[in-house]
């Protein structure tokens, strides 16, 4: 209980001393799978990141449990090894394929791997498990662009401000886009909305002067704003 309330404190101070109290108990020396997730957390808090997916591999031992395959993915994904996450993650798609989580965790992946695609593909199947995610409606809507199909993009982010009109980040975006795609009207509107969403986004403001500048308006109080 002490060791789980260290963890809880969250400092890299407390995480070490959840450790060592982890080290003493007996029940990690008889190879209890809860502690060992626990241990690992513990050393995620403090990024002793090969420590951590060593403690998950070895409750993982006990007991072949999804999360903890997503939990040694994410570790992985932030080492960046790419192959060695997928592994992972997709062993727990294999042990439960009907929680959206995991396919989206693998479709991220995918993209941070560049594997567009497969990406897609994950997310489409992501998009039948939860169709009223705005979230992963952008996902989709990244890929497609980061994949240079920047034409289909734009539905995508449309379905998820249908979702969520209220998502200063998706207006930013598909603004961007469709800057990109030369509708410069359309990019503008979408900044505005943005900035009033966000009037924090330097971002956005940056994009939106560049706008009126090459629309040959004064874009210089949106310069200085971001």
């Amino acid at each position: 209980c002490h060791a789980l309330q260290c963890f809880e404190e969250g400092n890299e101070q407390d995480c070490l001393k959840g450790i060592q109290l982890l080290d003493k108990t007996d029940s990690i020396q008889r190879g209890y799978r809860n502690l060992f997730a626990l241990r690992a957390s513990c050393k995620q808090g403090i990024m002793d990141l090969y420590g951590a997916t060593e403690d998950y591999e070895a409750a993982i031992a006990q007991q072949a449990d999804p999360e903890l395959f997503s939990e040694k993915a994410h570790i992985f994904l932030t080492m960046g090894e790419f192959s060695l996450a997928l592994q992972d993650i997709t062993k727990a798609i294999e042990l439960d394929s009907s929680d959206v989580f995991y396919v989206l965790n693998r479709a991220l992946i995918l993209q941070e791997a560049s594997d567009f695609d497969a990406a897609l593909a994950d997310l489409d199947v992501a998009i039948s498990l939860c169709p009223d995610s705005a979230f992963i409606y952008t996902e989709k809507a990244t890929t497609l662009f980061l994949a240079d199909r920047h034409s289909e993009a734009k539905a995508f982010f449309d379905k998820s401000l249908a979702l969520e009109p209220d998502n200063a980040d998706v207006y930013h975006d598909r603004g961007y886009l469709k800057n990109f795609l030369e509708d410069l009207d359309g990019a503008l509107q979408d900044l505005i909305k943005a900035v009033q969403l966000a009037p924090d986004d330097a971002d956005s403001y940056f994009i939106r002067g560049m706008i009126k500048l090459e629309r040959g308006e004064n874009g210089c109080s949106d310069l200085n704003n971001s």
